[in-house]
This record gives C-alpha cells, structure tokens and sequence, in this order.
C-alpha cells in the first residue's frame, strides 16, 4: 500500500515536472504591432564613397554635405543591428526647392553596394525600410507533454510587410561650386509679355522711329505683317518697358499727378528689385531678352529678334545664346528662368529646345508669373473687336487699326483659348442670346455656347461671313458692317474673321506646349494672380440705334427718301470672374506642371497695398519675395497673399456695373474720395485708367466701357464726353456668377465734347441724372426716371430747347411736343374725372386708347419732319461748302459761291438720331 501510494505520488511529481520543465514549442500565432516596432540602424543613413580619394561621407540627419556631382560612387545603407543589415533597403528622394514635392532619385539595399552619382542641389530625404526578425512564441500547455513525442518544433511569426525604421534628411551641394547652402543662386534671364518690348524703326535717312508703344496712330500700320508671318517693316528691339507715362516731361508730370503711378507701372519696379538682387551678392547677374512679340513663341526661340546692340548696330539676337552666356558665368552653372505673360510660352519652348540640343542641363528652375498657359477668354474680344486697343481718343491708338494688324500677328493667336484650355475649364468662352435677331444666327451655326476649341476655331474663322445685319440700300451698310460676305473693317461692333492658318499653327503649338512635363531637374513654379475682375465670357446680344447716314441723304435725288432708320447691331459684354489677375483666369496661369501658387491680389489691395493686374503683377512684393526664395533655395509656402490653394477671400462678390455705350469717358468717385473709370489728361492726347477704389475693375471695348464697383456704397458718377452724339448709360447688378440684371437704362442722352452727366448711387439705386450739355452749368436738364410719358415728353422738351437748331426747327419741334404734352395732361384730367365716375370705366378705357392713336400720329409726324430736315441739312450743307459754279465772261474767270438766305436747317445726325432715339423711347411709355 505504501509503495503504491509512493508510486502514484512520484508520477503526479514527475507530470507536474514535465509540464513545467517542458521545452518551450512554438507554433506561434500571434504577431506584435508593426507600428511601434523598430528596427536600429548600425548607422543612420547613408554612406557615399567618392572613387578618387576612396573616403566615404556617412550622410547624417541634418547633416550639410559637399560631393562632386555626376560622380558614380559606392552607395550603401544599413541600420545598428548589423544582425538584419541584409533586410533593410531604402528610397532616396529630392525635395522641391520651391514645395514639399517630392521625386524619388535612387533605391538601396542594406546589404547591397551600389554606384550613385549625385546631380542636384539642395534637400534629400532617405527613408529606410526594414522587417521585424521572427518572434519565438510559447505553445498552448496541452501540447508541451507532447514535446517527447513530435520533437522539439518551433513555428516563428514573420510579417512580410516592411516597416519605416528611419527618416533622415540633408542637404547635398556640388563640391566643385564656391557657393554654399541656401546662398547658391543662379543668374537669371527675364523674358517678359506681349506688347512689354519696344519696337523701333528706321526710316528715311537711317532715323529711328519708335512704333510701340506708339506716339500716334500712324505708328501701328508698321506693326502689320505678311500673310507668310513676315514683317512687312524691318523692326527691331532693344530694351523691354518700365512704366506708361506721356510723350514728353510736360505729360508725365500731369499723367502722374492725375493717375496712380503703380497703374502705370510695368517691369520699372522689377527692374529695380532684380538690380537689389545682384548689388546684395544674392544673385551675380540678370538680364532681360526683350523680342518681337509679334511672333510665335517657337519663332521667336528658334529664329531670334532683331536688336540694337551697343554701337546702334542691328543683329539678330538669339534667346538661347543669352541663356547660354548667362549659365557660363552663373556661379552653379545653371539660370532661373522668370517669364511673364507670353514669356512663359517661350521659355517653354526655350527649355524644350535646350533638351533637343541637349542643354537642359543649364536650367533647373522656371518661375512663370501669369502665364496664359492654355490662353485666356479676353483675347477673344482683343482679336475680334480690338477691346482695349482705343486710346487718345483714337489718336495714339485706333481700335480698327490695331485689329487689322493684330489678326496678322502669330503670337496673338497663341493667346486665344487652346484645346487644352477647354479639357480643365468647362465655361462657355463665348455665349449667344437665341432671341436676337442676329444672334440667333450666330446661335444656329455655333450653338448658344461655345465650350469646344473646334466651335471657338469656327466661330472666329467664319462668323464675319454671317449675314448679320440687315440689307440696306444705304450706306449705313458701310457703317454697320452690313455686308454679310466680308463683315466690316470699320465697325468694332462686327467680328473680324481671323486666319484658319494662323489659328491651326497656334493649335500645333499649344499641342507641344501643353504637353510639356518638365524633367525632375528642372524645378517649375507657376503664379496666377486673383481676386480681379477677369473676363471669363463674352456674351452677345443683338441691339438696336436710330441712325441716320449723312453721306446718303447729302446725295443727289435724296430729298424723297427716308436715310434715318433704325440699325440692328451685335453688341458683346463681358462675364467676369474672380478667379485670375484682370486678364488671364487662374486656372490657365497655374496650368498642370510644376508648383502651382496663387496671388491675392484682393486681399493685397484690401489691405492697404495698392493695385495690382496682369500688367504689374511684377512689381507687387508678395511675387517678388518668392522670387527671391525660390532663388535661394527657400520653400516661399508661408509668404502673406501667396497660397498653394484658390483663395476664398472675397470670391464672388454682387457688384455694380455702370457702364456706358456712347462717346463720354465715366469717372466714379467712392465716399472717401477713392477714383475708378478713364480719365483725360488735360491739354494733352492721353487717358488713362484709374483702378483705385476697392473691389472695383474697368474694361474698355472701343467707345463702351464698363466699370464694376461694390454694390453696397454710395458713389458719384460723372459722364464726360468727347465728341457729339446720343449716349446710353447703364446700371447693372452682377451676380457673383457674373451674370447681369439691368436696374436702370438712361438712353438717348444728347453729348457734346463738353458736355457731362452727373447722377449718385446709394446700394445700387441711382438719383436722376443731370445733363450739362455745355460744361457750364447753365444749360442743364434732368432725366427723368419714372415712366410717367408727361414727365418724358417734358424732359424732350428741355433736350431740344438745348440744340442748336435754327429757329423754325425749333419751333416746329417745340410745337408738335407740346401738342403732344397738352393730350397727355388732358388725360390726366379727365381720367381722373370719369374714374371718379364708376360707372363710365369702359369711356375712360375708349378715351385711353383714342388718346394713345392720336399720340402715336402725332410722334409719326414729328418723326417724319425729322428725317427730313436731316436729308434737307446735310444736301444744302454739301451745296453751300462744295458746290461752286466756275463761269468765264469776256475773259474772267470767278467763283461764286451759292448762299442760302432763307432759314437754313441745322439738324445734324447726332442731333436727328438723339430726337428720333427718344421718340421711340417715348412711344413705349405711352
């Protein structure tokens, strides 16, 4: 018994000590967390050994580094636990000097050697990979006894998916260079915009004339060029514009007293910091390339521009000499490329013949400031209808003369929206009302919006061969661009049609262009400006004038006909958007390449800082701080008003249009005295314009022009004019989509050259306007604003009392008026008496429409006597200034002048088109 029970004892003992003392037998199932697992490095980072001196340079996080670049050396990573060395690797990216962007140079392996040569400046992650080594985990108790029987077995966990064990940074500079980090800046070639190089010309006895910008309006038929894109005069260049000022110091000083300087400014400002840049050891040279911006931009780059170099000798200069020169004297070797506008097209064809000519290696940065990438909406109105193109009046520039040669010109096709521009941006670049009798044509043959390139390449190639206007056997056709085969040459309100060839070159073009990925050596930084006023779409509309054709009522047999009728036009506005600089919308400035940065421009110009548009986007600090941070080498992400995103501050604001479609210049003045519209500088051929109150903007197209100002505040408005003829004012509201209510249409109003119109505007509700047809304050009227026909046919009266008519003309109008004012008082009268009588309503409605039939004969006739006093002035006015009658008796020879003594009509057109504008205006008051 005793023996058993010791027995049983030293089996459970023996059990137990199985179960305790067993070894340990892994089928393991369990893993640990990967994310706080790390594996140490045996060193931290990376070992790069040069072939030459056979030294490594262990590269540390932090660390600063000079090696010779292109260099193939012995590479190598590892981590402090030699123990897994075999199974690390790691990715070797370099960081964007101008973003966080990263481009991945090189992968390593731990246990691995291998050649690396170093080829850019600046900051380098390594980021290292590793994986956990197995993890020996304890077997479930029941299966250690078991241990005897199926060996001493281990299953080990082992996860295959890596784990980042480290991430270092440095920076690498080429040791062959004398610069040192962050202080290493290239030289820089500046290629600036359309229009921003001056032209010359020399004529008869080798004397220079400048053709642009243009003293006159003679200067800009020697812009023209071939139908083959050659220049039909030997232009050339020599140095790129600073600011807009006068002809002479007498007109600089008044253009500056009158207008703000930085809405003249140019590259002046640019000029000046780019000079600080080199005096402060920041950069060693600059230059500027001005060009012939006539040309495409792969012309200009691969034929050169026509300069003036020292001595007055005229060569053919080339863009990428200069770049080449530049590169040999940078202290790294290289050039940053800046480029405004249509300079960011050429440097773009600049760097891709650089890479077919195997240079590329001589450009590592491009900034591009505002560049129409894709093109922009605005050049549409430029090209078609010389929107902005009149100025002096017509004297300096003449908006008929610069389309006729602009159409001419390849590198304004270039500007146009490109195929690429309508793959990113799906707003119609042009829009058709389908009521108008014109537009309707224009509706049918193209849609009532266009949104594709082909459409926009159709549109602008035929739509001058649209009969758009009415057939008229006058010659108001001449006038109005009647002839629906050709379009016209004299009115701005027709488009033009552009070259089908020109056009299919700017679609090659922008096909290379646009497809352009830089290399990872060449850092591309892209800055769109925002928070302007930018035309994003023109819409046109079909409108409607009286006008009367002198040329054809002076003819002879004249006297039976009527040369007064109304005109069916097509008038263009713009839609506006926020979302670019005033010229170029954003989306097209950023493009799809590079590092793309926004300007506020609003939220600048909100704060106190002054204007800035598409013209002097150079000279605004913001810009010019990037500038000077990509150079050095500095990420200029945290610069205040420049943003890697669409900024919102201020977006889609509701805004006032007072627009005018007529010859007056308009000048708002906001509450505290701050001044927007065109201004005429006194005693001189110049205007300009004036961008100074917040928020506000100002388009010009020919005689129309359109200001925008924030809709809450209260505003003085003063209508100048500058020559004679009817006006129409308009007040709209925009919304923050751009599209625009009418509040209020004065039409008809009569203008002189000294003549204006002042009214005031409180959120948007206008006061009634006061004409001042002399600029004296003596001859001074209102324009009503309500709808009552007695308080119009009063104000008629005033208009015509202020015409210098003769005195039966006066008369005679003055009579039938009142004629007309004595039914429309007597209805009055005795409408309020049958009213009162309620049981004669339906008297009360025969006499209203007896009264309306008796009006409207009345306003025929007048309309009739007006017509014809017209023909009748404009025939005897041709006889008395150009008839003579030569007779030879007994050998002498006189003149005589045929006089009219007898009460001579005095009815010009402008003044006939303003009596008939308003007598149509009268009739739909009755």
């Amino acid at each position: 018994m005793r023996a058993r029970t010791y027995l049983f004892f030293s089996f459970a003992i023996f059990g137990v000590a199985l179960l305790v003392g067993a070894p340990i037998i892994s089928h393991a199932t369990q893993t640990f967390d990967q994310s706080t697992w790390r594996l140490p490095l045996r060193f931290t980072g990376l070992s790069w050994t040069n072939p030459k001196t056979y030294i490594p340079t262990d590269m540390k996080n932090g660390g600063r580094y000079s090696v010779p670049f292109n260099v193939l050396g012995n590479t190598q990573i590892g981590g402090i636990n030699i123990e897994y060395n075999f199974m690390e690797y790691g990715n070797l990216y370099h960081i964007s000097a101008t973003s966080s962007a990263r481009t991945l140079t090189a992968n390593f392996y731990g246990d691995w050697v291998s050649p690396f040569s170093w080829k850019q400046n600046g900051t380098y992650e390594l980021k290292i990979y590793g994986y956990p080594p197995p993890v020996v985990m304890e077997a479930q108790w029941w299966r250690r006894p078991l241990a005897f029987l199926i060996g001493n077995t281990a299953h080990a966990s082992y996860s295959y998916e890596p784990v980042l064990t480290a991430a270092i940074h440095f920076t690498v500079r080429d040791a062959n260079n004398n610069c040192t980090i962050h202080a290493c800046a290239n030289n820089v070639l500046f290629i600036p915009g359309t229009e921003a190089s001056r032209l010359y010309y020399r004529g008869t006895l080798n004397i220079e004339h400048q053709v642009w910008e243009p003293d006159l309006y003679t200067d800009i038929p020697h812009l023209a060029m071939n139908a083959n894109g050659t220049s039909k005069y030997k232009l050339y260049t020599k140095d790129i514009i600073g600011s807009l000022y006068g002809n002479n110091a007498t007109e600089n000083s008044l253009v500056k007293k009158i207008l703000n300087t930085n809405d003249l400014q140019v590259y002046e400002k640019f000029k000046h910091f780019m000079n600080g840049l080199v005096a402060s050891s920041t950069i060693k040279q600059w230059r500027a390339y001005p060009y012939d911006w006539r040309y495409g931009a792969s012309d200009i780059v691969n034929n050169g521009t026509l300069t003036e170099i020292h001595g007055g000798t005229i060569k053919r200069v080339y863009i990428e000499k200069v770049l080449e020169q530049l590169a040999s004297t940078s202290p790294t070797g290289k050039v940053t490329i800046i480029a405004h506008s249509n300079g960011g097209l050429v440097a773009k064809a600049l760097i891709q013949k650089l890479s077919a000519d195997g240079k590329s290696n001589l450009v590592d940065k491009l900034i591009m400031i505002a560049t129409p990438q894709w093109g922009t909406p605005a050049t549409i109105g430029v090209m078609l209808h010389g929107d902005g193109q009149t100025q002096g009046l017509g004297l300096i520039m003449n908006g008929k003369d610069v389309r006729a040669v602009t159409k001419t010109m390849p590198d304004a096709y270039d500007l146009l929206p490109s195929p690429t521009y309508f793959a990113h941006i799906s707003t119609p670049v042009v829009t058709f009302d389908t009521h108008g009798s014109l537009t309707k044509k224009l509706s049918d043959a193209y849609g009532a919006t266009i949104v594709s390139f082909p459409k926009l390449a159709d549109f602008l190639e035929n739509s001058a061969n649209i009969a758009l206007y009415s057939k008229s056997t006058s010659l108001l056709g001449n006038l109005f661009g009647n002839d629906s085969q050709t379009g016209s040459t004299d009115s701005l309100y027709a488009p033009t049609a552009l070259s089908s060839s020109l056009i299919n070159k700017s679609m090659e073009t922008h096909a290379v262009l646009d497809a352009w990925t830089p290399t990872p050596a060449i850092a591309v930084t892209a800055i769109a400006g925002w928070g302007q006023d930018t035309v994003k779409t023109l819409t046109y509309t079909t409108q409607q004038k009286k006008v009367c054709d002198t040329l054809s009522a002076s003819a002879i047999g004249a006297f039976n006909k009527s040369y007064c009728t109304t005109i069916s036009y097509l008038e263009h506005t713009p839609i506006t958007t926020q979302d670019g600089d005033g010229t170029v919308v954003s989306p097209s400035a950023v493009g799809n390449v590079g590092n793309g940065l926004y300007f506020d421009s609003f939220l600048f110009n909100k704060n106190g800082n002054g204007k800035i548009i598409h013209r002097n986007i150079t000279s605004a600090q913001p810009i010019q701080k990037t500038i000077k941070d990509i150079l050095t080498g500095i990420n200029p992400n945290t610069i205040q008003y420049i943003t890697t995103t669409t900024p919102t501050n201020g977006a889609s604001p509701i805004k006032l249009r007072i627009s005018s479609h007529s010859p007056v210049n308009i000048v708002i003045t906001s509450a505290n005295g701050k001044q927007s519209g065109v201004v005429h500088i006194p005693g001189t051929d110049f205007s300009g314009v004036k961008r100074d109150i917040l928020g506000s903007s100002v388009q010009v197209f020919d005689s129309e022009e359109y200001i925008n100002v924030p809709q809450n505040g209260t505003y003085h408005i003063v209508a100048k004019g500058y020559a004679n003829g009817p006006t129409t004012l308009q007040i709209e509201t925009i919304s923050g989509n751009g599209i625009a209510s009418t509040t209020e249409t004065f039409a008809n109003i009569p203008t002189t050259a000294s003549s204006t119109v002042t009214f005031s505007l409180t959120n948007g509700k206008p006061t009634a306007p006061i004409i001042d047809l002399t600029g004296t304050g003596k001859n001074t009227f209102t324009i009503p604003i309500s709808t009552n026909p007695l308080s119009y046919v009063r104000y008629m009266k005033s208009v015509i009392k202020g015409m210098d008519l003769s005195r039966s003309e006066h008369f005679v109008l003055n009579a039938r008026l009142s004629a007309i004012e004595m039914q429309l008082k007597g209805e009055n009268r005795m409408g309020r008496r049958i009213k009162n009588m309620h049981r004669r309503v339906n008297m009360y409605q025969h006499f209203s429409r007896w009264r309306t039939q008796s009006i409207k004969f009345e306003l025929n006739i007048l309309e009739r006597y007006v017509e014809q006093q017209f023909t009748l002035s404009a025939h005897l006015s041709k006889l008395t200034h150009h008839h003579h009658t030569t007779r030879a008796w007994e050998g002498i020879t006189f003149t005589h002048h045929m006089r009219l003594h007898h009460a001579q009509p005095h009815l010009t057109a402008p003044q006939a088109e303003i009596i008939l504008g308003m007598i149509d205006r009268l009739l739909t008051l009755i």
